[in-house]
């Protein structure tokens, strides 16, 4: 037991002597960074998508990778001159911009070994955003509102063939799951790399609640369209009309939000001896019951 302690320094400092002489090896390794664009100015900007990885082929000493990898802040970086039109810009002339690649790290290989780029002027508008959510709910849960986004437009800047053309952004896909109450998310804004987004967040708000269902009685049936020399009787001219949705929603609702419609034309039209009414609701709710279905008439002429 007396040996242990000797024992562990002893392998500490072979392992230490190991390493020391594996990192002074030199090894190859293939990085991939992401691919910036710079030196474009507030005057011009990318007018095409561009690859989002730029892939080197790197050899040098193992001391020199492992701190390289350890740093992980890396960007490949290529200067665009500020021209305009199409650029074709040589990777490998652009290590100078790349301060990471000192002189003891050999680069063997590029891919792509050229970019070629299309710039044009710059130019800002304002569009709206557009949720890409679905939902689901517990049982007995649903839908009672509608879906609220904030801001619900966002800044764009790009090159001025894409923006111009541009009339919506959309979030990215995000799936609100087993909802029982209003539930808030931060979403990103889904936008190719060569525009920018400000502000590149927003926040959708989606309200569940417990849906039920309320019988609304003596809705009055309204006859739309009657020509001045005619008239119509209905029987019954009111009807019980039996709505589902959210608990808050459905409490907030009255006699008067709801309607009872027949057209003067449906009815000239029948055959059958009575017509079906269009019953309509406040959004987010839903007819389940009426009663009678059907509405009988008489018409009569001045």
């Amino acid at each position: 037991m007396k040996k242990l302690p000797l024992f562990i320094v002893s392998f500490v400092i072979a392992l230490i002597i190991w390493v020391g002489v594996s990192l002074s090896n030199e090894y190859y390794y293939t990085l991939s960074l992401p691919l910036k664009i710079t030196n474009l100015g507030n005057e011009f900007a990318i007018a095409e998508e561009l690859p989002e990885k730029m892939t080197i082929k790197l050899k040098a000493r193992g001391w020199k990778l492992a701190a390289l990898l350890v740093s992980g802040s890396n960007d490949f970086l290529i200067d665009a001159r500020k021209d305009t039109g199409k650029v074709t810009l040589k990777v490998a002339n652009a290590v100078d911009e790349n301060g990471w690649l000192t002189s003891d790290i050999q680069v063997l290989e590029y891919q792509p070994s050229v970019i070629n780029l299309r710039l044009e002027r710059l130019i800002s508008k304002i569009v709206p955003v557009i949720p890409d959510i679905e939902n689901t709910f517990k049982k007995g849960y649903g839908l009672a509102g509608e879906t609220k986004i904030q801001p619900d437009s966002v800044s764009v800047s790009g090159a001025r063939s894409f923006v111009e053309r541009l009339r919506f952004l959309t979030t990215e896909k995000y799936i609100f799951e087993e909802l029982t109450s209003r539930t808030t998310e931060v979403i990103p804004v889904d936008f190719p790399n060569h525009i920018t987004v400000y502000p590149s967040l927003v926040t959708v708000s989606v309200d569940a609640q417990k849906i039920v269902d309320k019988e609304f009685q003596d809705i009055p049936v309204e006859v739309n369209d009657v020509p001045g020399d005619r008239q119509v009787l209905i029987i019954p001219d009111k009807i019980t009309v039996g709505v589902e949705g959210g608990v808050s929603l459905l409490g907030a609702t009255t006699t008067t939000l709801i309607k009872a419609e027949l057209h003067y034309k449906d009815i000239v039209n029948d055959t059958l001896g009575f017509v079906f009414p269009k019953i309509t609701v406040p959004p987010f709710l839903r007819v389940v019951s009426q009663k009678p279905e059907r509405i009988r008439y008489i018409l009569k002429k001045f």
